[in-house]
């Protein structure tokens, strides 16, 4: 049985999260990361916050918005 709001980590994620904690910063940053493993990371990160914090946040909203924003720039500027 789980524990009350314990979150799934694959084990891709683990190993970043195990590579992050054990390195200095500038050798952490430089990990490579795919799309998959960032978003859940961020997810993560999230999840963690609004536990801290007891309540949920604007800013992933935010980023979400600004990110959907910013591809269809891109997608027009491409065309």
């Amino acid at each position: 049985m789980g524990l009350t709001g314990a979150r799934p980590v694959s084990m891709t994620g683990l190993k970043y999260l195990r590579h992050f904690q054990r390195s200095s910063f500038t050798v952490a940053m430089q990990a490579p990361l795919s799309a998959n493993v960032s978003r859940e990371m961020e997810n993560l990160m999230q999840h963690y916050m609004t536990y801290i914090l007891e309540r949920g946040l604007n800013t992933p909203a935010f980023l979400r918005r600004v990110r959907k924003d910013a591809q269809a720039q891109a997608d027009f500027d491409g065309e």
